[in-house]
């Protein structure tokens, strides 16, 4: 599936925006800024501190204030060679694979820019980055209560999603993926996935549990976004 995800970005690829600057100025807007007010939004209904530290698995984490800044700040600004035709919510749910043809179909595209403009051209980093948030973010885990979530005293969680051997070899090869040409981290995956479970935090509040494992599972790839930072590397 990952090489027939791969030959559709290629696909869209070929296809320029006619106004690229236009585009590049309306996506930025979806990262720093909309995470940081949907993240308002959550604090607002939740009464959850938006700046006080967090401990996830016995390790003290920043609050989430400062984790959306150090996160924006590992995404480079699009430039014009990210523009392009793209889907805008290229997650698992809204891909459909062929094993006959071996083939992708996909539904329900966003079409909207930041500013909510019907347009079918953005960062293509943001589709990459919405495959990173179903493979290695595993979303479809969550939604599905398939995690171990215990709260403690002062902002403390534990939370681990279980794997077997064969989720992590896919995860595995799907890191080792290039779509269009471009890499996973060359695209920013990790750090603009990390906004996303973040920026996602109000729109599961019918859930307060899945709402915690959400916020849980966005500082466990910020763990996982620190050593890289530092030049090494951690398991998830």
């Amino acid at each position: 599936m990952f090489r027939a995800l791969d030959e559709w970005v290629s696909a869209c690829a070929e296809y320029q925006s006619e106004d690229p600057s236009r585009e590049i100025a309306t996506t930025i807007p979806l990262y720093r800024e909309k995470t940081l007010e949907r993240l308002e939004r959550f604090a607002a209904t939740t009464g959850t501190s938006l700046d006080g530290a967090w401990t996830l698995n016995g390790r003290l984490l920043p609050s989430l204030r400062e984790i959306v800044e150090v996160v924006a700040a590992a995404v480079p600004p699009p430039a014009e060679p990210d523009i392009r035709v793209i889907h805008g919510d290229l997650c698992f749910s809204n891909v459909l694979y062929d094993f006959r043809t071996q083939q992708v179909k996909l539904i329900d595209p966003r079409a909207l820019n930041g500013l909510g403009e019907p347009t079918i051209h953005g960062d293509r980093r943001y589709d990459l980055a919405k495959l990173h948030h179903s493979v290695i973010g595993l979303y479809d885990f969550i939604i599905a209560g398939r995690y171990r979530l215990e709260l403690g005293p002062e902002r403390g969680i534990t939370f681990d999603v279980p794997r077997e051997p064969r989720i992590r070899e896919i995860q595995e090869e799907f890191l080792a993926t290039r779509f269009g040409g471009l890499s996973l981290c060359d695209a920013a995956s990790l750090p603009i996935s990390i906004l996303f479970f973040l920026s996602m935090l109000p729109l599961h509040a019918d859930e307060p549990k899945r709402q915690t494992a959400m916020l849980a599972n966005a500082l466990r790839l910020y763990r996982e976004l620190e050593p890289t930072r530092r030049g090494g590397v951690e398991p998830a």
